[in-house]
């Protein structure tokens, strides 16, 4: 019994360190089963539900691990796939750009053809029109050309004629601030911007042309005149007294040229018909219309300077004797109104005969139907409202139903002695009131009105060239019309 007992443990123990290698399903790794046998790893690998897994992968499941590395494996096989389109996506750019270069590059060359060819056309057209001219029309082309280059200068002379001082309203706005300076700062006075050498020369002219005023027997003037640098002495004819126009004509030239359409002026003591200084102070695209005094051309007189695209009629007045008038039909666009300029000398007493020409006057004007502004010097205190010549003067206003613009002070010893009356419905949108003393001993008194101007009227027009018309089909269209075919009577009679 002993023996056989041992014999048995013998045997269990030699049964222990048999076994059988078996693959794990989860790592494919290698490893010893004790105590299988061959068979029975066939059997149990027979049935296909069973996996066999080592210690290592026995704590995860199966399923998931299958599932991960397929997983990873499509996925790395994705990545692969997606360099290589990348890399094939760059390629693809990279000829893009180097075909949308070359394209480019193509444009630019045909650009700079049309442009070489576009201009090498031009010069040939130009060529064949020189071909063409005859000598005759390149001496009246060259000499166009110069009459064009003399007008151009001409006009920037009108341009340049305030261009150091600036507008005449800035300075005339420069002087009335100058006049309001205290006591201390009144020996200011402006300067230009000139060098000192340009200032020593400009001295010398003067002086030489104050030398030549005084010597000059003939009673002419000088004046230095020309662009900074460019000075030269100009003679004027005989001299007139300070408040003559040929004093002021750089003055009136250059406030028309600052932006007025109609100026008035009174007191010109013009003297003459036609006076050299009115055409001086006259800018290019104007024309005027003056009155002088008949028994004393040298004192009183007034001048109307406007545009030359305004419309005008000078009207005929009664005979006056207590002052001087214009009466003037302006048409400017579609607006029509009366432009009465007066000057009443203030040496003259003011009778009855004063206040019943002005109502004959306006009684004509009135019949003509169209709105009144009248414009100038009185020489009658309007400021005074309890004076009796004054009250009469704002019962012929009223009257006939006239608005005056002007209150303040227009005369350097004080006094409104100069007005700017228009009718009710009359648009006086700005009167501005500048201080006297600075352009003469009267204020310069500027008004704004409204002139609408009309939209232009367009319209279409068809129109056929003779030249291009064909003879004979045009005949032949006449021939077949029925205007060419004989008419019958019942035609006729109808």
């Amino acid at each position: 019994m002993p023996s056989r007992n041992t014999k048995s443990v013998n045997k269990a123990a030699a049964c222990d360190k048999e076994g059988v290698n078996v693959v794990c399903d989860g790592c494919s790794v290698s490893f010893l089963v004790p105590g299988m046998s061959d068979e029975a790893l066939t059997s149990i690998t027979a049935f296909s539900c069973v996996r066999i897994f080592c210690v290592a992968c026995s704590g995860s499941s199966p399923i998931e691990r299958i599932v991960s590395e397929k997983i990873e494996a499509g996925n790395s096989a994705v990545f692969d796939e997606m360099k290589k389109i990348e890399k094939l996506n760059m390629d693809i750019k990279q000829q893009i750009d180097a075909i949308k270069t070359i394209i480019d590059e193509g444009d630019g060359k045909l650009s700079r053809m049309d442009a070489f060819g576009s201009k090498l056309c031009d010069e040939i057209l130009v060529l064949k029109r020189e071909m063409n001219r005859s000598f005759s029309e390149v001496v009246k082309s060259e000499v166009g050309r110069g009459v064009q280059a003399i007008n151009n200068d001409s006009k920037s002379v009108q341009i340049t004629l305030n261009k150091r001082e600036g507008s005449q309203h800035d300075a005339i706005r420069i002087e009335e601030r100058m006049k309001t300076l205290d006591d201390s700062l009144k020996n200011i006075r402006l300067s230009h911007n000139l060098t000192i050498q340009q200032r020593s020369d400009l001295k010398k002219l003067l002086d030489d042309a104050k030398k030549k005023e005084e010597s000059c027997k003939e009673g002419f003037l000088y004046r230095v005149r020309g662009e900074v640098g460019k000075w030269k002495i100009v003679q004027f004819f005989a001299k007139k007294d300070s408040k003559s126009i040929m004093k002021k004509v750089d003055t009136v030239h250059g406030l028309i040229c600052d932006g007025l359409d109609v100026m008035v002026l009174t007191e010109t003591w013009h003297g003459l018909d036609g006076n050299f200084a009115i055409g001086l102070a006259k800018p290019p695209g104007f024309q005027f219309v003056d009155y002088i005094r008949e028994h004393d051309p040298g004192h009183g007189g007034l001048i109307v300077y406007f545009r030359k695209e305004f419309k005008f009629k000078k009207l005929t007045l009664s005979l006056i004797s207590t002052f001087e008038a214009i009466a003037i039909r302006l048409s400017i666009y579609k607006s029509v109104f009366i432009l009465l300029a007066m000057y009443r000398p203030g040496s003259a007493p003011i009778t009855v005969l004063f206040y019943d020409e002005p109502v004959s006057i306006l009684e004509y004007l009135t019949i003509l139907n169209s709105d009144i502004l009248l414009m100038g010097d009185l020489n009658l205190h309007v400021e005074r409202t309890a004076d009796p010549q004054s009250i009469r003067l704002k019962e012929i206003f009223d009257i006939f139903q006239l608005v005056n613009h002007v209150n303040v002070p227009t005369h350097i010893l004080g006094g409104t002695l100069d007005l700017v009356v228009s009718s009710h419905v009359f648009p006086v949108l700005n009167a501005k009131i500048y201080l006297s003393g600075i352009i003469s001993d009267h204020s310069f008194i500027k008004i704004e009105t409204m002139i609408v101007r009309p939209a232009p009227k367009t319209a279409m027009k068809s129109v056929r060239s003779w030249k291009r018309v064909d003879e004979e089909k045009f005949i032949g269209a006449i021939l077949t019309s029925p205007v060419s075919k004989p008419c019958c009577n019942d035609d006729v009679e109808k």
